[in-house]
C-alpha cells in the first residue's frame, strides 16, 4: 500500500515539481510576513512566475523532445535564479581560517559557477534523469509544505485568538476598558463636517524629551522649542509614553487604552505580539475618525515595523512594493541596488531615502487632490536608528562591523535628533501655511531614549526611556487645558473630547518598565517629576 502511494505521488508530482520549486520562495517570504499582507498581493508574482515557468517548460520539451529533462532543466534554472538568498543568509558570516568566505563577493561566483556547471552537465547529458527528476519532485513538495504549514498555523491561531478576544470583551474586564455609552454621548465643538480640521500625528520615533537632551546630551533644544513657541504649540513639559517599546506604546496610543485591557496577556515571557499588531492595524483611532468622515492615511519610513496590511492608506510604499522588496531577497538580484533597494551595502542609502521619502509625502499632504478631512499618522523612524543623519542632514556612513562606543552613540543620536528637529519643523511650517482650515498637529514620540547603563544606573535608564517627547497644536482651545504631564494613553481621549465633545475622560498616568526577557511583564516605574 505504502509503494503504490508512493508510485502514485511520484507520478502526480512529474510534471509540477518546476511549479513547485518556483512558487516556493514567494510563498515562503509571504509566510513569514503573512500578519503584515494579504493574500491577494501574491496574485501578480504567483502569476508571473507560473507563467514564465510554464513557458520554459513548454521552450525545453520542443527544443530537447525529452519532458522529463525539459522539467529537470527548468527546475534547475528555478532553484539557481530564485534561492541564492537562501544560500547567502544559510554560510553569512562563516569564516575559514579568519578570512570571511560568507559575502557576496565569494558566494555569488561559486553560486554562478556552481549552476552554470549543472546546467552544462543537465544540458548535454545523455543519460537517463530519472533519478534526479525524483529527487526534485520530492525536494519540492517538502520545501512547500513548509509555508503552507506556516500559514495554516496562522490561520488557526487567529480563530483561536479571535474567540479569546470574544471572551475579554465579555469578562471581568469590560468595566475597565472604555465606556461605549460614553462614546457616543457627544457634544460636537465642531459644527457641521465641513468644519473638520485635518488630523496630523507625526510620530518621531525615540526622540527624547528636551530635559533629557539638556541634562545627559549637554543640548539646549531652544532652535526647536523656538519655532514650536511662535507657531502655538504646547509642549508638555513633563510628558511620558506608557510604555517603552514602540509596538506596546502604538496599540496603547492609538487604542487610548492600556494593553492589559486590549487583549488577554500571554504569559510574561511570551514574544507574540500578533494580537497587538491587529489593534495598531484596526485601531479605536482609526475606527473612530472614520466614522466621522476622515480619510486615515498611514505614512511610515519602515511598513515591516508595525506592519503595512489594513493599517491605512499608505501613500509612500504600496504593500506590493514592501512585499516584493522582501521576496527579491532570495533571489540572484541579493547582491545589486535598483528598484527595491535589498542591497545590505545599501542600507545607509535606503535608511536615508525612507526617512527623507516620509517627511516629502506628508509636506504634500495640504495640497495633495485628497477631497474631505484626513487623518495623517506619519511614523518616522528616526532619531531611532540607523543613524545616517548628521546635524545638517549629511550623509553618516553606517558601519555594520564595528560596535560603537557609548560616546559615539549619543554623539550620533544627538545629531540625528537635531536634523529631526529641522525637518520636523519644515513640514509643519507647511501644513500650517497650506491648509485651508487650522489643521490639529501632534509631534510625539512613542518613548524616549535608552541611555548607556555606563552613563546612568540601570533603573534610571529604564525611568527616562519613558520620558518621551510631546508638543501640540490645537486651533481654538486654550492652552492651559493641556496636561503637562500627559501620556500617550490619552492623547486621543484628549483630542477627541475636546475637539469632537466625546467623553473619554483621561486615564490614569502609568508607565512601565520594559524587560526583553519578560516583555508581558509590566512593573509600573515610579516618576521622579
Amino acid at each position: 500500500m505504502v509503494k503504490n502511494f508512493y508510485e502514485w505521488l511520484d507520478q502526480k508530482l512529474n510534471p509540477i515539481h518546476p511549479f513547485l520549486l518556483s512558487v516556493f520562495p514567494w510563498v515562503y517570504t509571504f509566510s513569514r510576513h503573512i500578519k503584515d499582507f494579504s493574500y491577494d498581493l501574491l496574485l501578480i508574482p504567483l502569476s508571473a512566475v507560473i507563467g514564465i515557468t510554464a513557458g520554459f517548460v513548454f521552450l525545453f520539451k520542443v527544443l530537447f523532445k525529452n519532458k522529463s529533462k525539459a522539467l529537470v532543466l527548468v527546475s534547475f534554472g528555478a532553484i539557481g535564479l530564485l534561492y541564492y538568498g537562501f544560500f547567502y543568509d544559510f554560510l553569512f558570516g562563516f569564516k575559514v581560517n579568519g578570512v570571511l568566505i560568507g559575502r557576496h563577493r565569494y558566494l555569488y561566483p561559486f553560486w554562478g559557477i556552481l549552476f552554470s556547471g549543472f546546467g552544462l552537465f543537465l544540458l548535454f547529458a545523455k543519460r537517463d534523469l530519472d533519478k534526479l527528476a525524483r529527487i526534485l519532485k520530492f525536494t519540492a513538495l517538502g520545501l512547500i509544505v513548509i509555508p503552507l504549514v506556516n500559514i495554516a498555523v496562522y490561520e488557526f491561531k487567529s480563530i483561536g485568538d479571535n474567540s479569546i478576544k470574544t471572551e475579554v470583551s465579555s469578562g471581568k474586564k469590560e468595566a475597565e476598558n472604555m465606556n461605549k455609552s460614553d462614546e457616543i454621548k457627544e457634544t460636537p465643538n465642531i459644527s457641521q463636517a465641513s468644519d473638520l480640521p485635518d488630523i496630523y500625528y507625526i510620530l518621531p520615533d525615540q526622540y527624547a524629551r528636551l530635559d533629557v537632551l539638556k541634562q545627559y546630551f549637554n543640548y539646549d533644544s531652544k532652535e526647536f522649542v523656538g519655532f514650536l513657541d511662535k507657531k502655538g504649540f504646547i509642549v508638555a513639559e513633563k510628558s511620558r509614553s506608557n510604555y517603552a517599546i514602540t509596538i506596546l506604546s502604538l496599540a496603547s496610543t492609538l487604542n487610548m487604552n492600556y494593553v492589559d485591557n486590549l487583549i488577554a496577556l500571554p504569559d510574561e515571557n511570551s514574544t507574540d505580539f500578533d494580537p497587538l499588531i491587529e489593534k495598531i492595524k484596526n485601531n479605536e483611532v482609526k475606527k473612530f475618525v472614520e466614522s466621522k468622515g476622515y480619510k486615515y492615511i498611514y505614512l511610515s519610513s519602515d511598513a515591516l515595523v508595525v506592519g503595512a496590511k489594513d493599517t491605512g492608506d499608505d501613500i509612500i510604499e504600496s504593500n506590493l512594493d514592501t512585499y516584493m522588496r522582501q521576496a527579491l531577497k532570495t533571489t540572484v538580484l541579493r547582491p545589486f541596488a535598483g528598484r527595491y533597494n535589498f542591497r545590505e551595502k545599501n542600507i545607509n542609502k535606503w535608511a536615508r531615502n525612507s526617512v527623507l521619502n516620509t517627511f516629502d509625502q506628508l509636506s504634500k499632504i495640504p495640497t495633495s487632490n485628497l477631497k474631505g478631512p484626513k487623518f495623517v499618522f506619519a511614523h518616522i523612524m528616526a532619531p531611532h536608528g540607523p543613524y545616517v543623519f548628521g546635524r545638517n542632514g549629511e550623509e553618516v556612513e553606517l558601519s555594520l562591523v564595528k560596535s560603537p562606543t557609548y560616546q559615539e552613540d549619543m554623539k550620533a543620536f544627538l545629531d540625528q535628533s537635531v536634523f529631526i528637529s529641522k525637518k520636523i519643523s519644515e513640514v509643519v511650517d507647511r501644513i500650517i501655511s497650506k491648509s485651508e482650515k487650522p489643521p490639529i498637529i501632534v509631534i510625539q514620540s512613542d518613548h524616549g531614549h535608552y541611555l548607556d547603563p555606563k552613563l546612568v544606573g540601570d533603573d534610571l535608564r529604564k525611568n527616562i526611556r519613558t520620558k518621551n517627547f510631546s508638543a501640540f497644536y490645537l486651533p481654538g482651545q486654550d492652552k492651559k487645558t493641556l496636561p503637562r504631564d500627559i501620556t500617550t494613553v490619552n492623547t486621543f481621549r484628549f483630542i477627541f473630547d475636546r475637539y469632537f465633545g466625546t467623553r473619554f475622560g483621561l486615564l490614569e498616568n502609568i508607565s512601565y518598565i520594559y524587560n526583553g526577557q519578560y516583555p508581558f511583564r509590566f512593573v509600573e516605574i515610579a516618576p521622579d517629576d
